[in-house]
């Protein structure tokens, strides 16, 4: 929540920022297993009785880790005589009437957190609490979008989530000093891209929402973890149809401590998602609020309240799923990108210390990082 908000009643229209993940709170996801040998979770079977568990806060590390291990087993169909049925009676006692319908926007094999986003569907699906209905991708050039879109598609397919549909975003003005970095698509990728079907790779992002809100049985939570081009252009085109179908807007983004003069929240201009198409960014987070609808923003500080440890992404590579592999690559990738910067100096605020209190300090303990950093680590050795 900005700064100044905090216990003000919110007028109609008017939004707040939400804390780390705090939109999984109902989704069952916060809850405490019993410490024993990871089993594979039964997909069937859930009338059995069981005693609910005590709830924690949301997003605990191991459940979200349970959670993306049951897309990977549950593609592949779950033994029948394997249960961990009190965390699945738990996420059925949350389940509404009909599945809450989303539609994502996207920016797919730039980094792990979208395919991550898609996985997680898989088992928010497979127990009835959300229908994923619509993916639309963005970021780059007309072809580089479409590639992202084939990434999209080939990660829903691998997860048995077929009935996705999945779009190419529209085209958005990119300034020179920032088109490398959104043509960036990771080599990792092409193990799960596919080409899009004709219709797919041509039809018009607005008028494919436009349809996929029409046709929607509960309202919609559109989820932005990318540039707000798409849901900018929806929201313009369509205000009636939006207001009328979507029950909330979640970005990962920002926003500033100042409201504007009619005491809406304003985009934070350092929120890489925001700043992909500030224009866009700003003209959404401003119309959302003018129409109504619940907005919820989650900041950068929840990826520090959510940090999982390095096991999370080994045991999704050993489950033997090409989409676990994929994220064990990419995350890999990425900090190896992140450690060659900071040794190399390239990287303005960042140095060895930070990495060792951020990376290594939870894993093997605190300890000191003048010391460590001192020893010349190469990545492979870390």
């Amino acid at each position: 929540m900005p700064p100044g908000t905090a216990g003000e009643q919110k007028p109609p229209g008017k939004s707040s920022a939400g804390g780390p993940l705090a939109g999984l709170s109902k989704t069952g996801l916060g809850v405490v297993l019993p410490e024993r040998a990871l089993h594979l979770p039964a997909m069937e079977s859930l009338a059995a009785p069981a005693r609910l568990l005590p709830r924690t806060r949301p997003a605990s590390a191991d459940a979200v880790r349970r959670a993306l291990l049951t897309a990977f087993w549950g593609s592949h169909g779950a033994p029948e005589d394997y249960a961990e049925q009190q965390l699945l009676n738990q996420l059925r006692s949350h389940k509404p009437a009909v599945p809450m319908p989303c539609i994502l926007f996207t920016d797919p094999n730039k980094d792990p957190d979208d395919v991550v986003a898609f996985t997680l569907a898989k088992p928010l699906q497979a127990f009835r609490l959300v229908k994923m209905a619509h993916a639309v991708a963005t970021l780059g050039e007309r072809d580089v979008r479409t590639r992202r879109a084939g990434v999209a598609r080939g990660v829903f397919d691998r997860l048995d989530l077929q009935e996705v549909r999945v779009t190419v975003g529209l085209d958005y003005a990119i300034k020179p000093e920032h088109a490398k970095d959104h043509a960036k698509f990771l080599d990792q990728g092409e193990a799960l891209h596919v080409k899009l079907k004709p219709e797919a790779a041509s039809e018009d992002s607005v008028a494919a929402l436009r349809e996929t809100l029409t046709q929607a049985a509960a309202p919609v939570t559109l989820v932005v973890i990318a540039g707000m081009t798409d849901p900018c252009a929806l929201v313009t085109a369509e205000p009636g149809l939006v207001k009328q179908k979507v029950g909330r807007v979640v970005i990962m983004g920002g926003v500033r401590p100042d409201k504007d003069e009619d005491g809406y929240v304003q985009p934070d201009d350092r929120a890489y998602n925001n700043t992909t198409d500030f224009a866009a960014a700003c003209r959404f987070y401003r119309r959302v609020q003018e129409l109504g609808i619940p907005l919820r923003i989650v900041t950068r500080e929840a990826a520090y309240r959510a940090a999982v440890p390095r096991t999370f992404y080994e045991d999704m590579a050993q489950s033997g799923h090409v989409v676990g592999q994929y994220l064990k690559d990419v995350q890999k990738h990425a900090l190896n990108t992140l450690w060659d910067g900071i040794d190399q100096g390239r990287i303005a605020k960042l140095d060895k210390h930070w990495f060792f209190n951020t990376f290594i300090a939870r894993e093997i303990g605190q300890g000191d990082a003048a010391a460590w950093a001192a020893r010349n680590h190469t990545f492979d050795a870390i």
